[in-house]
């Protein structure tokens, strides 16, 4: 019976370990969405120039140090297809391997220190942000680790159980040749890199039809709706 009591206890216990831990997750994603909405709704002519000086930070202390950042997720489109910020993005995404993370993580504070309101978010192992605080708009740099056997790379973002749960090939293993030897390029006037198959690369993330914009933005850039949903409405733009 004491036994049985015990295991009840601990039941409990685990039952009650879940619930609040379910109720963290839910606060913690309620918060993110707040934040997201925030920052999608900043103009265009704050959003721009924000995230093309988030952008230039990361530039001139990667010449400084010899590292190599290069562009990923919605800024490599950006490159890829126009040669800019994509109209309708509110962040700057950027891959680093290992070896020059651990440069970043252990210099870019110093680096920034004297910037006027510019914060450094450190994610041990995985991730870095750098924010500009009064929009709260942020550059991810995003760890890539390479496999014992040098086949695949991955970004390091997910438990490895979570990834191959919940993520697709494209947010966990690919093919190293995907990504090595990165290509040197220029981006808005700084030098950057590549991953080496950008078009695989692009269309594992954003489909084979990814060189059209499937969104569609006024004027000044602050109204943007995405075709195919909203095709009824761009007429009114």
């Amino acid at each position: 019976m004491q036994g049985m009591n015990i295991s009840c206890s601990i039941l409990l216990l685990l039952v009650i370990v879940v619930i609040v831990a379910y109720g963290i997750y839910i606060d913690n994603k309620k918060r993110k969405y707040e934040r997201e909405v925030i920052r999608r709704n900043i103009p265009y002519d704050i959003r721009y120039p924000t995230l093309v000086y988030l952008y230039e930070i990361l530039a001139d202390f990667s010449s400084l140090h010899n590292i190599k950042p290069f562009l990923i997720d919605g800024t490599l489109l950006g490159k890829h297809r126009e040669d800019d910020i994509i109209t309708q993005d509110y962040d700057v995404d950027i891959g680093i391997l290992k070896e020059d993370f651990d440069v970043l993580y252990n210099n870019i504070g110093e680096y920034i220190q004297d910037l006027e309101n510019i914060q450094v978010i450190y994610f041990p192992k995985k991730k870095l942000q750098i924010m500009e605080t009064i929009t709260g708009l942020t550059m991810d740099i995003f760890v890539f680790g390479i496999s014992n056997d040098h086949k695949t790379i991955k970004r390091i973002k997910y438990p490895n159980w979570y990834a191959y749960i919940f993520t697709n090939q494209c947010m966990n293993n690919f093919p190293i040749d995907w990504v090595l030897p990165l290509k040197p390029t220029t981006f808005l006037g700084k030098p950057v890199y590549i991953p080496n198959q950008t078009d695989v690369f692009l269309k594992c993330f954003y489909g084979e039809d990814y060189m059209t914009p499937d969104f569609h933005c006024d004027q000044d850039g602050n109204n943007c709706v995405k075709n195919k949903k909203y095709e009824h409405l761009m007429q009114n733009l």
